[in-house]
């Protein structure tokens, strides 16, 4: 699968540079052979006589997401607004082989533009990325999204904490629960850093992020979303379980991982922002600088509450992290989500959608196959 299109649809100054290309540059992607490779792009001069996109002189070849689960990138040209949009398939990871009503599901839409970034893009070690050059794409949700934002179920931090009090600090191994919502759908906005950068009396903190506490049982469960500090690498961490202790560990045996080094990490010294949106078992991940991370993080449908929100669940089965130091937590805001599309599901089938289906009911439904087959060969 292969796309291309204008991509700069917005484009801002950074440093001395001029923010007008020379010449109009363009977005070019691909989903190489299997739905299970990374997809990458280039930004370059695009010949509209011979229709020809020139790869020689692109800045690329640049993974256009750090998970693994996007693939079959597509582009929008919104020229109402003036700006591209980006969708993209997101393929099941799942480690337990079963029977389910569903596979796969649509990203949610991506505002792309190019900013002017300089001569390399570093990471937070100071090494030069994988990136170099003049402009460097960044992505962002779709500012619309944030009208799917419940008008009643929502949290956030500063709203919590006391008066003349602007941040929180969560010590190192301390968990901040998120509450106040619940449900499949989640927006959260969130920005921090080390605390500890300007006492060397304190430990440093290593990473920070978010806990994903599972609702079932199984090698599918918890997962962490993880930013580390010293080396710029945002990931999601499974199966992260200390078997001594059965309590989550970075340094489990077996923990599996997904993501990498951001291009354009946070400088030492500035918080990190993110965008954080959940949908079920689709985790979709914004950095401030416009890098993204799609994973699937399969934890099961929460139990059903009467005293919870009116989705039906009772919390949200998260907490914020800090590992080693402190985390100085300058803003958190949660949202519960409503869906973007009517839909026909009712409120269980919904709550049931990440249960495997039935034995009998897949050999009911082969069997009508079967049935169907047979009397359409003896009507031809």
């Amino acid at each position: 699968t292969g796309q291309g299109a204008p991509a700069a649809a917005a484009l801002h100054q950074a440093g001395n540079h001029d923010a007008t290309p020379s010449k109009p540059l363009y977005f070019f992607s691909i989903s190489p052979d299997a739905c299970n490779n990374p997809s990458y792009y280039w930004v370059g001069p695009y010949d509209p006589v011979s229709k020809r996109f020139d790869l020689a002189s692109a800045q690329g070849p640049i993974r256009l997401d750090l998970g693994n689960v996007l693939y079959a990138p597509n582009i929008l040209d919104d020229t109402a607004k003036g700006r591209t949009l980006l969708w993209g398939w997101g393929q099941e990871q799942r480690n337990k082989v079963d029977v389910y009503d569903y596979a796969g599901c649509l990203t949610l839409p991506r505002v792309l533009w190019l900013e002017c970034v300089g001569d390399a893009l570093t990471s937070a070690a100071g090494a030069i990325g994988a990136a170099p050059g003049l402009w460097a794409l960044h992505q962002q949700p779709l500012p619309e999204l944030v009208e799917l934002r419940h008008p009643h179920y929502s949290w956030c931090l500063q709203d919590a904490l006391p008066p003349g009090v602007s941040d929180l600090i969560v010590d190192g191994g301390a968990k901040m629960h998120v509450p106040n919502v619940s449900g499949p759908f989640l927006d959260m906005e969130l920005l921090f850093q080390p605390a500890a950068d300007n006492n060397d009396n304190e430990p440093r903190c290593s990473a920070s992020g978010l806990l994903l506490q599972s609702w079932s049982s199984g090698p599918e469960g918890s997962a962490a979303l993880i930013y580390y500090w010293d080396t710029g690498v945002l990931e999601v961490v499974y199966e992260a379980i200390d078997p001594a202790t059965l309590t989550f560990s970075l340094a489990a045996p077996g923990a599996r991982r997904v993501g990498g080094p951001l291009q354009r990490p946070p400088a030492r010294g500035t918080p990190l922002a993110l965008r954080v949106f959940l949908d079920y078992s689709c985790l979709e991940v914004f950095t401030g600088n416009g890098e993204v991370l799609t994973a699937r993080v399969y934890r099961g449908s929460a139990p059903n509450s009467s005293s919870s929100s009116s989705l039906g669940f009772p919390n949200s089965g998260i907490d914020f992290i800090s590992v080693d130091g402190p985390t100085r937590l300058f803003h958190f805001a949660a949202y519960e989500m409503q869906p973007a599309f009517r839909s026909s599901i009712s409120n269980e089938e919904a709550t049931t959608a990440s249960s495997p289906l039935p034995s009998d009911s897949l050999l009911n439904g082969m069997e009508r196959v079967k049935l169907v087959s047979t009397a359409a060969g003896i009507a031809a």
